[in-house]
């Protein structure tokens, strides 16, 4: 341990001259270890991070066009109401899909999104020309997104992806 320590010393001492010989512009001291090296204690996680992290599925590879139906089938549930439109796609890298239900009478919707993928999707509602929903959406856990449309009129989704990934969406009238 006493090597350990005037090593420690001897590095900071070294440092401390250079600095000073530079006018002290080097203020900082370098420690290195014979022992294995030394590492700060891990912050302590707290228990609502650890649960969040429970809840949340892990980010995973799309599926192939075989498993598709049944992801899709198991990754949003079924909103109440009647359904308007379901779609469900593969998108390959720096993909877009663009889908349109409508016209669609005045009333209020619900958007129940999910993908699957390494990275992150993208999804983009309109209503005609409105962006109502814009958000870049971490893959693993399903989102659903109410929306009011005031007159009759196409409600769009376009999806978006950087990496190879799978979607699904469907819009129900409550």
């Amino acid at each position: 341990m006493k090597s350990s320590l005037a090593q420690r010393r001897g590095t900071c001492l070294c440092l401390a001259m250079a600095g000073a010989m530079t006018g002290g512009l080097l203020t900082a001291c370098e420690y290195t270890y014979d022992d294995g090296g030394w590492r700060p204690a891990a912050p302590e996680e707290s228990s609502a991070a650890t649960e969040d992290r429970a809840r949340r599925s892990p980010r995973l590879p799309a599926v192939g066009p075989d498993d598709l139906a049944s992801w899709a089938a198991t990754a949003i549930s079924g909103a109440p109401g009647e359904v308007l439109k379901t779609s469900t796609g593969m998108l390959g890298q720096d993909d877009v899909s663009f889908e349109t239900a409508g016209p669609v009478p005045a009333g209020k919707y619900t958007v129940s999104l999910a993908c699957q993928s390494v990275g992150r999707v993208g999804f983009t509602i309109r209503d005609d020309n409105v962006a109502r929903v814009d958000l870049i959406l971490r893959c693993g856990k399903a989102q659903v997104h109410e929306l009011t449309v005031g007159e009759t009129s196409f409600i769009s989704v376009r999806i978006t992806s950087q990496e190879r990934a799978n979607f699904v969406f469907s819009i129900t009238r409550r």
